[in-house]
């Protein structure tokens, strides 16, 4: 309990320090879209919540809205919560010297910098840590025989999927790891009122986030197109490369304003951001009527009939979403987007540009972490050495860990989305703590010249 009090204040300081640092936050264009949404849900404006923004988020940032009368609170809270899920995960997997690993996590400046950033990784890699702390980590047995213990059980966990999903919508991607681990545990300790509970909390928190703004009447009619328009960009992507073109010009003219509107996205398109399709063919409008179907029957004809371009183009989409033909991109870490800072309250100090050089500058020069491939293949051979050397069933909670990542990581392979940094954060950050994890294992195992059998730890 005291170890998890220290936790608690030092992320409270951290989280504190940071936000006045940069308050009231490190925004980009999507931020400044959640914070009107947040404004017109608080004062009741349903007719101006037509975004293309998932909505939970929202509901969070409106009720630190309402407590503190400012954004600030959303993004200390985020921070807050982010430093001290980390830390408890830490701890959990790295027992023997973790305090030495908490204070590498927290000065390194990746974590440093993204703790304050209003992007939505956060509060889903949050709640993902939390998850796997639960499954993995807590005693059920002992939680079982606990009056109400089940309650909260189920109170937090649908929490947590309202999280994971509503901030991350991609991460429905994980649910067979999860699902997997949930039943692996209760057949092994006979815990099957988990798997019941996990179905249950999970099926609440999709209909929650999908059923919600119906019932509140809140339209985001510019959201329903967001989900297709990363096939519309591979599409646009595919005319591009094709020998004979010009059959396919009028393709996706039903998403633009005027005619003609497919030949100026290939015109303007390219493979490294998803607004270079956004300008002539409209997110709105593939969310509109049948369009959705149809940007799905378009793509499906491509990869029938032009199945050599529909691969090559896939191809290259995948290698620069893996970091492999060049690095992901660090964009809309942003210091002042749209020349935006007055309109919330951002102060224009030497401190806040400093701290945001800095961060910008690191992950710069530090091509190596905005390599997935590179990033999941160390971690993975960390884990199999771990695994024949050292502890083997602490491996497998590793391997769980580093499956999570990589189906997370996978949806953005099949919903292209823009190749950016920010995309990979939930992934590093898992993967970060098996990494962790390893390294105590191998300077255990040296030391010794023997597998060190660690003292198992459990959340009270």
């Amino acid at each position: 309990m005291l170890q998890q009090l220290i936790y608690f204040v030092v992320s409270f300081v951290l989280s504190v320090a940071l936000t006045l640092i940069v308050y009231p936050g490190i925004f980009y264009s999507d931020s400044y879209g959640r914070c009107s949404l947040t404004l017109a849900l608080v004062r009741g404006q349903n007719h101006l919540l037509d975004n293309w923004l998932s909505f939970p988020p929202q509901l969070f940032m409106a009720v630190c809205y309402l407590i503190t009368g400012e954004y600030g609170g959303f993004t200390f809270l985020s921070a807050l919560l982010f430093f001290y899920i980390s830390f408890l995960t830490i701890a959990e997997f790295c027992p023997k010297y973790k305090v030495i690993a908490c204070c590498c996590y927290a000065l390194c400046l990746v974590y440093f910098g993204f703790s304050i950033y209003v992007e939505m990784s956060i509060g889903c890699v949050t709640a993902l840590l939390a998850l796997l702390l639960i499954i993995l980590r807590i005693d059920h047995t002992a939680l079982a025989s606990k009056k109400g213990g089940l309650v909260w059980y189920s109170v937090v966990c649908f929490y947590l999927w309202l999280c994971i999903i509503g901030f991350r919508q991609n991460a429905f991607t994980v649910l067979p790891v999860v699902i997997y681990s949930i039943i692996r545990l209760s057949i092994k300790i006979k815990a099957y009122w988990s798997i019941v509970i996990h179905t249950i909390t999970t099926i609440l928190a999709v209909l929650t986030i999908t059923l919600l703004p119906l019932i509140l009447n809140f339209g985001f009619k510019y959201g329903k197109g967001s989900k297709y328009m990363g096939l519309v960009w591979e599409m646009v992507c595919m005319i591009k490369e094709m020998p004979d073109k010009y059959e396919y010009m009028s393709m996706l003219d039903y998403l633009g304003e005027e005619e003609g509107a497919t030949l100026l996205g290939v015109t303007t398109v390219n493979y490294n951001s998803i607004n270079s399709v956004n300008t002539y063919l409209s997110n709105y409008k593939a969310g509109q009527g049948n369009n959705g179907n149809r940007i799905i029957k378009n793509y499906l004809y491509l990869l029938k009939n032009e199945t050599k371009t529909f691969f090559l183009v896939k191809g290259r989409f995948i290698a620069r979403t893996l970091g492999i033909s060049q690095p992901l991109d660090n964009v809309e870490y942003d210091y002042n987007r749209d020349e935006r800072m007055g309109e919330f309250n951002m102060k224009d100090t030497k401190l806040r540009r400093g701290f945001h050089d800095i961060y910008n500058r690191f992950l710069d020069s530090s091509s190596f972490i905005r390599m997935p491939w590179l990033v999941f293949s160390v971690v993975l051979a960390l884990i199999l050495l771990v695994k024949r050397i050292v502890e083997k069933e602490l491996a497998n909670q590793l391997m769980t860990v580093y499956f999570t990542a990589v189906f997370f990581y996978s949806s953005f392979l099949i919903t292209v989305q823009s190749q950016e940094f920010r995309y990979f954060f939930v992934p590093l950050v898992l993967l970060t703590s098996c990494c962790f994890c390893c390294l105590e294992q191998f300077i255990c195992f040296l030391l010794y010249q023997h597998p060190k059998k660690l003292k198992e730890t459990t959340i009270a």
